[in-house]
């Protein structure tokens, strides 16, 4: 598969992964498999283990958005305080999330995308041949540094200041918690789950 330029666009689409050579096919006469070819304990370490590399939540979703293992949610980041405080802002988020979910499922490739916040996120189908059995979610870190605080604040007030005002500190906090890539991280990062989402079904 190609490697993914996140440097100059915000949506990024590569090959189908179903069409890699590194996908591993079963004959045509067999099912699908309904189950992921790792255990719980070999997925729960793979995502523990590009989490602590990147700091970037890492996610793994059956077809269903049902949750196989997860790391790095971490509840003090930027995206997460806005969304627990502000109905607007988490519906903002899922309404990006969904649009980008959607590319996913008609094209059967990578995404990855900026958020109208400037957070950088991915989606990683899991194919079996021609069918997207599951995901793999990357997010959310700010592309080489975090933006100014106020520019983002003023931003925050204009879509839900009621809410958001009076958690401006935790805000502000929550904004430094953030993690911060480079776009050849993030890159990197998109590419290491590729390769462990080619594997992941036998």
């Amino acid at each position: 598969c190609p490697l993914y330029d996140i440097l100059n666009t915000e949506v990024t689409q590569g090959t189908n992964l179903a069409n890699c050579g590194e996908k591993t096919r079963m004959s045509s006469g067999m099912q699908p498999k309904n189950e992921l070819l790792f255990n719980k304990q070999t997925l729960d370490q793979f995502a523990l283990a590009l989490h602590r590399l990147t700091g970037l939540h890492v996610g793994l979703h059956n077809r269903d958005y049902s949750l196989y293992a997860a790391a790095g949610d971490d509840v003090r980041n930027f995206c997460a305080a806005c969304r627990n405080h502000s109905p607007a802002f988490l519906h903002n988020c899922l309404k990006c999330d969904n649009a980008h979910l959607k590319k996913v499922l008609n094209d059967r490739c990578t995404i990855a995308y900026t958020c109208p916040f400037g957070l950088s996120e991915a989606i990683i189908p899991l194919m079996w041949q021609e069918d997207l059995v599951g995901y793999i979610f990357l997010g959310q870190a700010f592309r080489d540094a975090p933006p100014e605080f106020e520019t983002l604040w003023e931003k925050l007030l204009a879509l839900d200041e009621t809410h958001l005002y009076p958690h401006r500190e935790e805000i502000r906090r929550a904004l430094e918690n953030t993690p911060c890539l480079s776009a050849e991280k993030l890159t990197a990062a998109i590419q290491l789950a590729e390769i462990f989402a080619a594997h992941t079904y036998a």
